[in-house]
């Protein structure tokens, strides 16, 4: 299967990313690249199989070739492990131009007609998603709450995830999350260990301030659930 001339562009932008981002590791064991991890975990994604690497690499063992030299252009394909392991340092926010590039590159490139409604306008639909929820694992930036008889904390993360929609059409295009990050409480002077509860509207507010400007251009209608239907927020 060869990519087509849309998805040879976004795999490119991907791929000169990735060559730019710090590799952690040390000493000899420097097989797969920084690239082959991240185009990884993009083609698991974009195929939509959890399972896609695993059958690749047995396709790979079969007919010594795979769509993911084929179509994705890796050089070599990492275990799972591996890919977690040189990706879990990375910062999120180093993958958020490539969300807008691909706006911009669908837009000049590829078929953006279904997407346009009222008069030349995109519809962004903002919304709050949970991706990790545990009693026992948690991070500095994890929010928590107590549930259940016991009143145990549950540490959770969640992210405002915004997404081009439209009417009748039964795909999206992902826009930049903003995640929702606990941080230190600027007005606590006595404890440097006291942490502030984010939430969903501040983080909708921030992926506003930082991208409203860059997708005026879209003359996008901003679509929210009752959350967002308060004054201050509008």
């Amino acid at each position: 299967m060869k990519p087509s001339k849309l998805l040879r562009d976004v795999l490119k932008r991907i791929r000169s990313a990735a060559g730019a981002f710090e590799d952690h590791r040390q000493g000899p064991n420097l097989r797969y690249t920084m690239a082959d991890a991240v185009l990884s975990a993009f083609a698991c994604f974009f195929l939509q199989s959890p399972s896609f690497l695993a059958f690749q690499r047995r396709m790979q063992d079969d007919v010594s070739r795979s769509n993911c030299q084929t179509l994705f252009g890796m050089q070599g394909i990492p275990s799972d492990g591996q890919i977690r392991n040189l990706m879990d340092r990375l910062v999120p926010d180093s993958f958020q131009f490539l969300f807008l590039h691909l706006l911009d590159t669908l837009r000049s490139k590829g078929d953006f007609s279904p997407f346009v409604r009222l008069r030349n306008r995109i519809l962004v639909a903002l919304d709050g998603i949970k991706f990790h929820s545990s009693r026992t694992i948690c991070c500095q930036q994890c929010s928590s709450r107590r549930t259940g008889k016991d009143k145990r904390p549950s540490f959770f993360h969640t992210m405002v995830a915004a997404v081009v929609v439209a009417p009748g059409h039964n795909r999206v295009v992902p826009l930049m999350p903003e995640f929702v990050r606990t941080q230190d409480d600027p007005g606590d002077q006595h404890s440097v260990r006291r942490r502030k509860q984010d939430c969903e509207i501040n983080a909708a507010k921030r992926w506003l301030k930082k991208w409203g400007a860059r997708m005026a251009r879209y003359r996008p209608v901003y679509l929210g659930d009752a959350l967002y239907a308060t004054h201050p927020f509008c």
